[in-house]
């Protein structure tokens, strides 16, 4: 029900967003032919987005139930997998760990790459 409010929502938006723009500056696209096209496109346009906002907004969680489904998932598993009985502990060491070597050694190729590209070739006067 939620879903559907707030779809209408975004629709009331949109009529009062058409509604409330001055018309007189495009004028020039009126008198060119091109009002029809540009219309179409923002019509297609609104109506991709409102069913792709539709799509996504199924995938919330009815209000009141938990949104973190994997965490559960972590309590249960962190003392077999890791062998660590704080689960915070299991979580930072095991599984955020491997996050943060591979964004090093993203940092490092990229620090790499930067000083092949600003290096100087050839010989430094030393004067």
């Amino acid at each position: 029900m939620e879903i559907h409010l707030l779809l209408i929502f975004m629709i009331c938006a949109a009529v009062v967003a058409i509604e409330t723009k001055d018309f007189s500056k495009d004028l020039p696209l009126v008198r060119d032919g091109r009002w029809f096209f540009n219309t179409l496109a923002t019509a297609v346009f609104i109506a991709v987005f409102l069913f792709f906002a539709y799509l996504a907004l199924q995938e919330l969680p009815v209000f009141g139930q938990p949104q973190m489904r994997i965490a559960a998932e972590y309590i249960m598993r962190s003392q077999s997998e890791t062998g660590s009985d704080n689960v915070v502990t299991a979580i930072t060491l095991n599984y955020r760990l491997i996050d943060a070597f591979a964004e090093a050694a993203i940092l490092f190729a990229a620090m790499l790459g930067v000083s092949a590209i600003a290096r100087r070739i050839g010989k430094v006067d030393e004067k």
